[in-house]
């Protein structure tokens, strides 16, 4: 009888542990797929812009003025910043920051960082 309550609880705690195991398992999953889906979307909208005439990306993509979006992800915002851009400069640094609400309620965010030069 001890026997048998042993070996019923190891298979109690082990089945615990492999259910714990999968949705762990599937939560991670979902936010790869998330992130995947982010960072797709930014590299979409990164060639956008760099794909524009370095005069007009500022004109065309103002900053911390999200890019209008379709996207399977909630929320989605991507939004541009030029940070240390110098007026003379032949370079313009372009950061592309994503925003979005994951499948759990929490927001996530992703960026992607480029140059434009002339």
């Amino acid at each position: 009888m001890v026997e048998l309550v042993v070996a019923m609880t190891i298979l109690v705690s082990v089945a615990g542990i492999m259910g714990l195991s999968l949705v762990t398992s599937n939560k991670l999953t979902r936010q790869s797929r998330e992130t995947r889906i982010a960072s797709l979307e930014l590299s979409r909208v990164m060639e956008d812009v760099i794909a524009r005439q370095q005069a007009d990306i500022q004109d065309d993509f103002e900053v911390d003025v999200p890019i209008p979006q379709q996207s399977a992800l909630s929320g989605l915002s991507i939004t541009p910043t030029y940070p240390g851009f110098v007026a003379d400069s032949d370079l313009l640094p372009i950061v592309l920051v994503a925003n979005w609400t994951a499948f759990d309620g929490s927001q996530r965010s992703l960026q992607l960082i480029c140059a434009k030069g002339p």
